[in-house]
């Protein structure tokens, strides 16, 4: 089954647009003329504008009190299916729907409605076709009245969620290229409008079935269109949602939680100061090929892709958050992690001495110094391995090579040589061992003009040390 045959969130059964006209529909044609009277049913009264039957032209009916639901379905049925017959092309939007009931001018009775498994009791007596639901009538017609003022219910809550789910089943179908985030937006403001006034509890769970049913059904690329119109109400109004979409993804199949993996870890990124607690290892478990896909739908998202998951978000003291955002150091979505990484090593300076220098020595992130503050992550209290070390102190050897000028009097300088000198090199590359060298040539001997030092004399002192240990090792 195609997605767009069903929508399955709907309060008491799916919400099923009909897909074709009158002319293209198995049912036998309708007669001409009013339908016969029915000895066991009062006489309809007309629900259309007017008093008038668009199709029979007969005359105002009795009061509305005295019509049977399913005569009144039944007219209804007519009216929308001939306002729609020139529409019908590839199927029916709510733009169509709302205008095809414009010009019906249809208000059917919407009591009785509560009853989602009623169906059209007059469908077994036509002659060809099954006719058309109760509830579907009612989302197509009841929900869409155009009258200044509708019957009254007892609740309208009913009512609001069957118009919500007009609009949901609308978010997941891709919005044409011209429409922008805009689109998205709007119909964002028109469902949180809809559904106001009903009771929290009530939008907390209808909103929860809604998002777990399309969780397992929708191609990904039709869910991150529903999230992004459903998203931020579903956050407002369902508790502990990182948690339950956790909950969800480990017990669901891999194409679950594939659908689920990149929303789970937005949520999670921008929660870290509400919520200090592990993601589950078990989410992660997809086939590499899903997680390339998860990772690159991540990105663009609210936390990445919107650049709302930013420098001080996160904190080295979070160790909850440490194996996440290791992993997300590992893909291209390190480029929008990495700063946020940098800044927190800038806050709580690293105590590895070369580490603490890369960190002080580049003013802009780059991937090389993605990969050090990752390293170092990694490690926490234990000492770098001697390869990392190696790998980190040429990471700083670049840093003195883009050092600007003016910053050769900063304060770190003078230890990051010594480090420098100090370190066992036994196993750089020649490459290594000659840059390093030069560097501290350069820190002695470079002038700026004739008499002019080009560095400090801290500086020069602690290149001066380190030459020596690099000559006696």
């Amino acid at each position: 089954m195609h997605p767009e045959d069903r929508c399955p969130f709907a309060v008491d059964q799916p919400l099923r647009l009909p897909m074709t006209d009158s002319s293209s529909s198995p049912r036998s044609p309708e007669p001409d003329g009013p339908p016969a009277p029915r000895p066991d049913l009062p006489a309809i009264s007309s629900g259309l504008s007017g008093g008038v039957d668009p199709l029979s032209g007969a005359l105002p009916m009795p009061a509305r009190e005295n019509r049977a639901l399913e005569e009144v379905l039944e007219t209804g049925e007519r009216s929308i299916r001939k306002t729609m017959g020139s529409r019908a092309e590839d199927g029916f939007d709510y733009e169509t729907i709302e205008g095809a009931m414009t010009e019906a001018g249809v208000v059917v009775i919407q009591s009785g409605l509560e009853d989602g498994d009623a169906v059209d009791p007059v469908a077994e007596e036509r002659e060809g076709g099954d006719g058309i639901g109760v509830l579907e009538l009612a989302q197509l017609v009841a929900i869409l009245e155009t009258e200044p003022a509708a019957v009254a219910l007892d609740s309208r809550a009913p009512v609001q969620l069957e118009r919500a789910s007009i609009l949901l089943h609308q978010a997941w179908q891709p919005a044409p290229p011209e429409a922008g985030p805009s689109s998205a937006r709007a119909m964002a403001r028109r469902l949180e409008a809809t559904l106001q006034g009903v009771d929290p509890s009530t939008v907390s769970a209808y909103l929860w079935d809604a998002l777990s049913d399309l969780a397992m059904w929708l191609p990904v690329e039709h869910f991150d269109a529903w999230m992004e119109v459903a998203g931020p109400m579903i956050r407002r109004a369902v508790p502990m949602l990182i948690d339950r979409m956790i909950e969800l993804a480990i017990s669901a199949d891999d194409s679950t939680r594939e659908t689920l993996w990149p929303h789970i870890v937005d949520g999670f990124l921008l929660a870290l100061a509400t919520r200090p607690r592990e993601l589950d290892a078990r989410i992660f478990d997809l086939p590499s090929v899903a997680l390339d896909r998860s990772y690159a739908r991540l990105g663009n998202l609210r936390a990445l892709g919107l650049g709302l998951f930013k420098p001080g978000d996160f904190k080295l003291d979070q160790t909850f958050a440490h194996s996440a955002i290791l992993a997300l150091m590992a893909t291209p979505l390190q480029a929008s992690v990495g700063p946020v990484l940098l800044a927190a090593f800038r806050e709580t300076m690293p105590a590895d001495p070369g580490v603490r220098a890369c960190v002080l020595a580049y003013r802009s992130y780059n991937e090389s110094m993605g990969w050090v503050a990752a390293v170092q992550l990694a490690a926490g209290r234990e000492p770098l391995s001697s390869d990392h070390e190696r790998a980190v102190a040429w990471c700083l050897l670049s840093g003195f090579r883009e050092l600007e000028s003016d910053r050769r009097s900063e304060p770190w300088i003078p230890e990051a040589l010594e480090w420098l000198g100090a370190r066992d090199r036994s196993y750089d590359p020649d490459e290594q061992l000659a840059e390093t060298d030069a560097l501290f040539d350069a820190v002695l001997n470079e002038r700026q003009g004739r008499f002019r030092r080009a560095w400090s004399k801290e500086c020069r002192h602690s290149a001066a040390w380190a030459k020596e240990q690099w000559g006696q090792s």
